[in-house]
């Protein structure tokens, strides 16, 4: 247990701490991800960029943190999950700044792997993939149980593959409706002419 007062002393407010742990724990993980990201453009030399590989860059470093109850990386999973859910002022802050952090790292990415494709769409594929890894891997053992073990959940990679699939599949066919619609629009709009 910890004195209240050495708490407000350091950090002057429970949100200052919860910011410390944010700052500390998600610039690490963060970090992991810049380096998939970067791995990923030598390899295939920064312009053919695989949309499943951003995606991958961005949900594996999380999905490794969760399993790792050691050194309390999981823990730390768990609390962005709360931040995720919960609306007060502190968390809502730090979920935004999480938004922000990875907006700059995996937009530009997206936009290489899906040219021409609006920010607006890629900003719900960026959601979708928040969404479903957030809900996976906050509670492993839910998942489990639903689907009373038929569900691996101890391998990081199968995890890590289906968590993938989800958002990748769902922009990529985001990104067909609206291709779609639009050239549905163009002859209804020269016919009101």
């Amino acid at each position: 247990r910890q004195n209240l007062a050495a708490l407000n002393y350091h950090f002057g407010s429970k949100d200052g701490l919860l910011e410390a742990v944010y700052l500390r724990r998600g610039s690490l993980l963060n970090h992991e991800r810049q380096v998939l990201l970067e791995e990923m453009e030598r390899e295939t030399g920064g312009s053919n960029v695989e949309l499943d590989d951003v995606f991958r860059a961005m949900l594996l470093p999380a999905v490794r943190w969760s399993a790792d109850h050691k050194s309390g990386r999981s823990t730390f999973i768990r609390f962005l999950f709360r931040c995720y859910h919960d609306s007060t002022p502190g968390l809502k802050k730090l979920r935004l700044k999480e938004a922000e952090t990875l907006r700059q790292m995996i937009l530009p990415r997206l936009r290489r792997a899906l040219p021409g494709v609006s920010d607006s769409i890629l900003y719900w594929g960026i959601q979708f993939a928040l969404g479903a890894m957030h809900y996976t891997i906050g509670d492993l053992k839910w998942t489990e149980e639903v689907s009373r073990g038929s569900t691996d959940v101890s391998s990081i990679e199968s995890i890590t593959d289906n968590l993938v699939a989800f958002p990748a599949g769902g922009l990529r066919r985001l990104v067909e409706t609206q291709a779609e619609a639009g050239s549905a629009e163009r002859p209804r709009s020269r016919r009101s002419q």
